[in-house]
């Protein structure tokens, strides 16, 4: 049996070699001429590597274009080179996402994953940080990061300024960054999704489908804008919170998107006129989480 085994193995091999084309299949037929691999079957799939975060992570100079089934996402996954990195083939073409005000006190998501808070627009005396990222609740100190923006009580705000925040499952991180002219200032949270399940929510970051966004400004004559805000670059609109001596708190929702695959928000985040109290008087807070469709 070995003696008609090996020749027709070497033939094989041979015949692998001495062609720039494979075809496998089960009837015999030549690979198509616009392919050099050309796998075909009415009953089977293929199989490529399978392996976790760690081990995806642990290859050694991923050549551009390689291809794994990544077992934490669930999801395929190729390297897009350095400036990529690993990309999630998983997100879906989502509709274009809609933004819409909702009365100050409603509310229509089911429950939060992540989130980040932008507070004290002016220094503050008892030290408390300017920028807090992580898993709702963001007041309970373990489940977030912090960031010292004005550290030494100095005017550190600017006027106009660039904004960032983001979700990444591939990295399974969530981030913020602030900027203006040569002021840089970033803060993440990473390993999100473990977070997520340690801290007792009932919906996995994938699950994402809604941001809830609310700002208000209390300090007499201030306004605080969140302008030309996009999500993966799909313009959604603007939030102003406008001071107001008794309702001041205005209050968005970003839906119509698959936020769990991943998301970047961009915006300008503009302060207008004078910020005298911190510890939260004047602040932005934008969450994404969950709704439960009707």
């Amino acid at each position: 049996m070995k003696k008609i085994i090996i020749p027709v193995l070497l033939a094989a091999i041979f015949s692998f070699s001495a062609h720039t084309q494979v075809a496998i299949n089960e009837s015999g037929s030549n690979p198509h001429s616009s392919a050099i691999f050309d796998v075909q079957s009415t009953n089977k799939g293929m199989l490529i590597p399978r392996m976790n975060t760690e081990q995806r992570d642990n290859i050694q100079e991923p050549e551009t274009g390689l291809f794994i089934f990544n077992t934490e996402t669930n999801c395929i996954e190729f390297y897009g080179g350095s400036s990529q990195g690993w990309v999630n083939m998983c997100r879906s073409e989502s509709p274009d996402p809609e933004m819409i005000q909702i009365p100050v006190g409603d509310n229509i998501m089911d429950e939060a994953s992540g989130g980040t808070r932008l507070k004290n627009f002016a220094p503050v005396v008892n030290g408390e940080k300017e920028i807090y990222i992580g898993v709702p609740d963001l007041g309970v100190g373990a489940q977030r990061n912090d960031y010292d923006l004005c550290p030494g009580m100095a005017a550190c705000w600017g006027t106009t300024m660039d904004f960032e925040f983001g979700f990444d499952p591939v990295t399974d991180k969530i981030w913020t960054e602030v900027s203006w002219g040569t002021e840089t200032h970033y803060v993440e949270y990473p390993g999100f999704s473990s977070q997520v399940t340690t801290f007792g929510k009932t919906y996995t970051a994938a699950e994402a489908n809604i941001i809830d966004i609310i700002a208000v400004c209390r300090d007499p004559g201030c306004s605080v804008f969140l302008n030309n805000i996009e999500i993966d670059g799909n313009p959604v609109g603007n939030v102003v919170a406008p001071y107001h001596p008794t309702d001041p708190w205005v209050h968005y929702y970003v839906t119509n998107y698959d936020f769990g695959s991943g998301f970047v928000m961009t915006a300008t985040l503009e302060l207008i006129g004078s910020f005298t109290l911190g510890n939260e008087h004047s602040k932005i807070e934008i969450n994404f989480g969950y709704d439960i469709p009707e």
